[in-house]
């Protein structure tokens, strides 16, 4: 068996890997990626990957996990926590008390804030992230 994965491309969904000489899938949620990822960008078509697990389905697909880094874990160790930087507003929910904002930070590096009074008209905001959790790639702040 070859113990890397050549991605060929991706999809809305999904990246395509070549690996052992057929084609086998990995999914945007076992990536821990959200849909305003770009996949193009982190997946480069011709790169070769380690692979990190490979499992059969009973009706004969494979899915594997590729070893990369996570934009997430690489900003973080860059720029740490309870530090102020510029983001852009790419999602707003309003909740029941609360607005919940998605604010990239970096291509392909999104945060999590909430906040209770938010103007609707601007674009750029000041986020400052206080939390990382490493096992869901998910970075929490808040609104300066």
């Amino acid at each position: 068996m070859e113990e890397k994965a050549t991605a060929l491309f991706a999809k809305k969904n999904q990246v395509f890997f070549a690996y052992n000489r057929h084609w086998v899938h990995c999914s945007r949620r076992k990536l821990h990626l959200m849909r305003q990822h770009d996949l193009d960008k982190l997946f480069k078509r011709g790169n070769k990957y380690h692979v990190q697990y490979l499992f059969s389905h009973y009706n004969g697909n494979e899915t594997l996990i590729p070893v990369f880094r996570h934009p997430h874990d690489l900003w973080v160790k860059k720029h740490g926590l309870m530090n102020t930087h510029d983001g852009n507003i790419l999602a707003v929910n309003h909740g029941d008390d609360a607005f919940h904002l998605l604010v990239e930070l970096a291509p392909n590096v999104l945060g999590f804030a909430e906040c209770v009074d938010f103007d609707k008209n601007s674009e750029k905001v000041r986020f400052v992230p206080y939390r990382y959790n490493r096992k869901t790639k998910k970075i929490y702040g808040y609104l300066e």
